[in-house]
């Protein structure tokens, strides 16, 4: 631990952030305590570039935001060689220690959610969207027995119709992901109210609405499957209503969630008045989906014909989705291949859609995956990358068939000199199999 960063005299190490080390710092000119940010040295100088660009890009997003439920960026540099900001000290654990350690009132995690919202409706009205908000980016601190939740690393948020990355890859935790964000990488502020829900479920019912064992299943889930019903004793001593609340917030289709943070964030509030029910708000909230027909599924339509440039960004026209249809996929794949190179965006867009489809553990297409591990290679998501072979494994797709695949198996020979993969992964996946 260094004795001081600058001006800053490090005190004590608070943790590791996603990009580096979190340090408590006295700053030596104002005299006051600050949470000191610094980016931790890369060996990969193309690494490093990244990781810069996404630290700096945290600093500038969060420091225009001033709101009592947003941690205050004081001011954004370099010094000894590392780039750092220094923020508000939040005396207090995360949401997330507290949710594993049941030590958090139901109904002032309420309010400490609503106050989650306050201060997304302020980051919304500034163009801002978080794409990454979970219970450990969320400090609770106390003004006397009142919860103060505060909202921090803007590491990925984006402003409104900029693109979220060069290559299309969501960034942001599974989990925490709204569905039209894993199927067309759209970061929207009503992507960040299904987040929202999805903590609230995780906070009242004790564990989160969707899960699946890989990664693949997980999507599955979060694109496919209804949000389960609340179980009442899990609202114990609550407003029932809560139930039909948490199922808009997770509406599959943005357009039926809450309009805004500020309006998800009244309806919980109102929620803690006993008296309160769901048409007391200004818009209705929506039946359970058990207690209305059968609605016919919609699907955000992936497709060449359906882009439209627009500033450099694209628009994706929303449609009936067809039934799923071999020969189809078989084209669409071929079309995500040719697109591979000159728009990766695209092609990546392309086979999610073939994938998203699959229930867990069916078969698909090696082809779809062997591209999805293509382009996850490029872009150096090594993570990724093993999370897919994961899946491939799981749904009983052979290593060996992923190698028909010219596109992957160039690529796994090209790391020879390359050296992205491990090079007893390399070697195993060239001859077919996936190994321990």
């Amino acid at each position: 631990m260094p004795d001081h960063i600058g001006k800053f005299e490090i005190l004590r190490t608070l943790g590791q952030g996603a990009m580096g080390e979190v340090f408590l710092a006295r700053d030596t000119t104002l005299g006051r305590e600050v949470a000191l940010k610094t980016i931790r040295p890369q060996a990969d100088a193309e690494a490093l570039g990244d990781l810069k660009a996404r630290f700096a890009r945290e600093a500038q997003s969060a420091a225009g935001l001033h709101h009592p439920n947003v941690v205050t960026i004081y001011e954004f540099g370099e010094a000894d060689g590392l780039l750092y900001f220094a923020m508000e000290v939040v005396e207090g654990p995360s949401l997330e220690s507290l949710l594993r350690r049941q030590a958090l009132a139901p109904r002032a995690f309420l309010e400490a959610m609503a106050q989650v919202c306050d201060g997304l409706q302020a980051a919304h009205q500034k163009g801002i969207v978080h794409r990454d908000i979970k219970p450990a980016n969320i400090m609770i601190a106390r003004e006397g027995e009142r919860p103060v939740a505060k909202i921090l690393d803007f590491g990925v948020a984006k402003s409104l119709g900029q693109e979220a990355t060069q290559t299309g890859m969501v960034v942001g935790t599974l989990a925490y992901m709204a569905p039209e964000y894993l199927s067309r990488g759209q970061a929207t502020p009503s992507a960040d109210l299904f987040a929202v829900g999805v903590i609230l479920y995780e906070g009242l019912a004790g564990h989160r609405p969707f899960q699946g064992d890989t990664n693949g299943s997980l999507i599955y889930c979060i694109l496919n499957e209804p949000t389960p019903d609340l179980d009442l004793e899990s609202l114990d001593g609550l407003n029932p209503a809560l139930r039909d609340l948490v199922t808009r917030a997770l509406a599959k289709d943005p357009l039926e969630r809450f309009g805004s943070a500020k309006e998800l964030g009244e309806a919980l509030r109102a929620a803690l008045d006993p008296a309160w029910r769901p048409q007391d708000q200004p818009t209705v909230a929506l039946p359970h989906p058990a207690k209305v027909a059968p609605r016919r599924r919609w699907a955000w339509a992936l497709g060449l014909a359906g882009l439209l440039a627009a500033g450099g960004g694209a628009w994706w026209a929303l449609r009936p989705a067809p039934p799923r249809n071999a020969a189809l996929d078989d084209a669409a794949l071929k079309g995500a291949e040719a697109l591979v190179d000159s728009d990766p965006l695209s092609a990546l867009r392309i086979i999610r859609d073939v994938l998203a489809q699959a229930p867990p553990g069916q078969r698909v297409d090696p082809d779809a995956l062997a591209l999805l591990l293509v382009v996850q290679y490029r872009a150096k998501d090594l993570e990724g990358f093993l999370a897919t072979l994961k899946d491939a494994e799981a749904r009983g797709v052979p290593a060996a068939d992923l190698l028909q695949n010219r596109r992957y198996k160039a690529m796994l020979t090209q790391d020879r000199k390359a050296g992205r993969l491990p090079a007893e992964l390399r070697a195993r996946l060239l001859k077919g199999e996936y190994g321990a």
